[in-house]
């Protein structure tokens, strides 16, 4: 590995698809590295520093990853009978649960993650993700 900076090229391909790097249209002096709730401006770097940055983005969990894991957890919970919530210690609401939408499936217009829940007597509660640290 080398100390000189990598292209944009040189670093999507190392990337490999976990995040995607293009020139910063603020200051084309930059990286603009975007990925699943991730964008970020980064000075080019060399293969060593970008590697363990990759690292370390592939060790995180984004609004969008946490917002797919709770949905299949809460589309699991759904399709669970009131003896299974009993022996888990679920509260009996939990069954209540028709359907869960992202908000991107259910059309709400805004960029954050977040879930649209939906109850079998039509109610609906919007659940937004924001990741704080």
């Amino acid at each position: 590995m080398t100390d000189r900076k990598l292209t944009i090229d040189q670093a999507n391909r190392i990337a490999d698809g976990l995040v995607t790097v293009s020139t910063n249209p603020v200051d084309p002096t930059l990286w603009q590295v975007e990925g699943d709730g991730l964008l970020e401006a980064h000075e080019p770097m060399s293969e060593t520093l970008w590697r363990r940055m990759l690292q370390s983005y592939g060790e995180t969990t984004s609004p969008t990853k946490f917002q797919g894991s709770l949905k299949t957890l809460l589309e699991e919970v759904s399709n669970m009978d009131i003896d299974d919530l009993d022996h888990f210690d679920m509260p009996e609401d939990l069954a209540q649960i028709e359907r869960v939408s992202t908000f991107d499936e259910a059309g709400v217009l805004t960029d954050s993650a977040g879930l649209v829940i939906t109850t079998d007597d039509g109610s609906e509660f919007q659940l937004t993700i924001v990741q704080s640290r």
